[in-house]
């Protein structure tokens, strides 16, 4: 099949408007991502109760699985597109290149009639004039707390039809299933089953050889963030020793006005092995939601005895407390992650560890243990 054939058949494929009942309104969307893998949805600006109905649409991060209306929209008789919110309707505000797409009162207008036909959506008595998504990179838009990663928007208007433009042209309805996708992210879907069955290859053993493995098992799936979201300092020191060192991860996008809780994390190995670069991703992740992250090594046995481990995390925490700030965190609200029970212990003999006047530092400490051999309940 040719490639204009093959283009043609992905343009037939989202060509119709099929009737859709008011109980299942839809979200009209990009027919291709652009740079956002979610699609761009239309979208009313605003959020519950401050939606700005009166502002121009947007093109923004299709938000699946959400019960708001700023994004549902059906198909209704004489070519109207109706809002989920109250008696109103897909207008422009003059058919012409370059006008803003609105939501107005329900009325007979030639402004609220559309077509939509081989993934373009045109006014019904201007077929030469597509609702077009702006070109350019997305900017980040008013993402929750929690959602990662961020929402993005584009400006949206009437422009001459264009082959040459198509991806920015094209659009269709949501289908049943991304209508159920979480609101945070489409690939928390759970686990893929290719994934599953290799993983599972591995049996219940684990080592090193099998961690680089799964590394390479993961590094092609997506990411609920995206690596520019992500600024790392490296190797920040906190002691003398080559292995007293931290990497500090922050967002490039999402920037709180005020400080941020940090989250420090140390990675594994029972106090003898391991490595920062076993432990990345997850500084990487809290640094996605706006936190501070913090990835953190130590000094490992038999150089160095117990309990120098809990020293390492004490001076750790103590550096942070005082240069957190530069980094946009909070100094009192420092929050640790650990791996593995010999790791607790660490925790708990850092309570003693501390030097005066960081007793209130570690505000929080979120513990992971891998142990073999129990039963579920257990």
């Amino acid at each position: 099949m040719t490639k204009a054939r093959l283009s043609t058949l992905v343009l037939l494929l989202v060509a119709s408007t099929p009737a859709v009942s008011r109980a299942d309104m839809g979200l009209l969307r990009t027919a291709h991502p652009l740079d956002e893998a979610r699609g761009y949805c239309l979208d009313i600006a605003g959020f519950g109760a401050s939606l700005r109905l009166d502002d121009p649409l947007q093109a923004h991060t299709c938000k699946y699985g959400s019960e708001l209306d700023d994004q549902r929209f059906e198909p209704i008789a004489g070519g109207a597109i109706k809002t989920g919110i109250g008696d109103r309707c897909l207008a422009a505000t003059a058919l012409e290149p370059g006008a803003k797409l609105v939501v107005r009162s329900c009325t007979s207008a030639p402004t609220q009639r559309w077509t939509l036909t081989w993934g373009r959506l045109t006014p019904d008595s201007q077929r030469e004039l597509c609702v077009s998504v702006a070109s350019g990179t997305g900017e980040i838009a008013g993402t929750p707390a929690l959602i990662s990663p961020v929402y993005r928007r584009r400006d949206v208007t009437l422009e001459r039809c264009d082959d040459a433009q198509q991806a920015r042209q094209s659009f269709r309805w949501s289908l049943p299933d991304e209508r159920t996708i979480s609101s945070a992210n489409v690939v928390r879907t759970g686990m893929p089953p290719d994934v599953a069955q290799q993983l599972a290859a591995f049996g219940t053993e684990f080592d090193g050889e099998i961690a680089g493995q799964t590394a390479k098992i993961y590094a092609s799936q997506p990411r609920v963030y995206e690596a520019g979201e992500i600024k790392i300092t490296k190797n920040l020191a906190y002691g003398p020793h080559e292995r007293q060192q931290l990497d500090i991860h922050t967002a490039t996008m999402r920037r709180s006005e005020r400080p941020t809780p940090v989250v420090v994390v140390f990675h594994g190995g029972g106090l003898v092995g391991g490595s920062r670069a076993a432990t990345t991703n997850v500084a990487d992740y809290f640094a996605s939601l706006g936190y501070v992250g913090v990835n953190g090594g130590y000094r490992l046995a038999p150089d160095a005895k117990w309990p120098e481990g809990a020293r390492d995390v004490g001076a750790a925490v103590t550096w942070l407390k005082s240069h957190a700030a530069e980094y946009g965190g909070d100094p009192e609200q420092i929050g640790m992650m650990y791996w593995a029970a010999t790791h607790g212990a660490m925790v708990l003999e850092l309570a003693g560890k501390l030097p005066p006047g960081s007793g209130r530092t570690l505000a929080h400490a979120i513990g992971q243990t891998l142990q073999k051999g129990l039963e579920p309940g257990a």
